[in-house]
């Protein structure tokens, strides 16, 4: 059994063959969104496989494009308890850009945080100090996406409570695995950000996260069957009482 707590579903060329890869594979997922409008697409997609979850989702990038969809995405809320993917990507110099994402985010994280009972995937690329700001209080969990922010940033993470999903990509390179190896193991679970995120095209779904427990376990020291049991424990924090309208 694995976990896969960050990938895009409905991005793959056939996502009805990847359901059955994942129901054969024993793999726990939750299926990130981008906008608003393809959440319950993405839900109808998914009926019939129980260990996968939706997240209803407004990818930074796109927080511009589809600045108009925040009254949908807070009519949609009460239908998951998973949101994602959100948060700020600091890619952009533009500083109005940069400044939208945040009122964005902000928004989202208040209705969620209203909620109490929200799971967060968020996003934080060269703009965690930013993320964690608007996150300090929040009322839910929520779980950093491929984090690689600096070594201060990710103390002040754990400070207030973050979770770490972590990819093959990351175990790859130095930085990431020695940033994997500073946060506390008992928050980190794995993920794949498929099919965006692969070592290599020819990689196959879930040869990704067969390989990033494998490094885990070798991080950590422990066997692949009690790291695969650590993360599965890890990961039921955020689906435990899960519910769906």
């Amino acid at each position: 059994m694995f976990v896969d707590a960050h990938c895009h579903l409905d991005l793959f060329p056939d996502p009805k063959s990847i359901l059955s890869v994942m129901g054969r594979s024993q793999v726990q997922v939750l299926a990130m969104t981008n906008a608003p409008f393809v959440f319950e697409r993405c839900c109808e997609l998914v009926e019939g496989y129980s260990s996968v979850n939706v997240a209803l989702g407004l990818h930074p990038e796109l927080a511009f494009e589809y600045k108009d969809q925040l009254d949908l995405f807070q009519t949609l809320l009460p239908k998951t308890k998973f949101i994602g993917e959100v948060g700020l990507d600091y890619m952009t110099s533009d500083k109005r850009d940069r400044q939208h994402q945040k009122r964005v985010f902000e928004r989202i994280v208040e209705m969620c945080s209203a909620a109490e009972d929200k799971v967060l995937s968020v996003h934080t690329r060269r703009s965690a100090s930013d993320a964690l700001s608007i996150l300090n209080g929040f009322k839910g969990k929520f779980i950093l996406h491929w984090f690689s922010g600096t070594d201060s940033e990710l103390k002040s993470a754990h400070n207030i409570g973050a979770y770490f999903s972590v990819n093959a990509k990351m175990m790859q390179s130095k930085r990431g695995r020695m940033l994997v190896g500073k946060m506390d193991s008992s928050r980190v679970v794995t993920e794949t950000d498929a099919p965006l995120a692969k070592r290599s095209p020819e990689i196959k779904y879930p040869d990704e996260l067969e390989f990033t427990v494998g490094e885990l376990a070798n991080l950590w020291g422990r066997s692949i069957w009690q790291t695969k049991h650590d993360i599965m424990n890890n990961y039921s924090v955020f689906v435990e009482n899960v519910y769906r309208e």
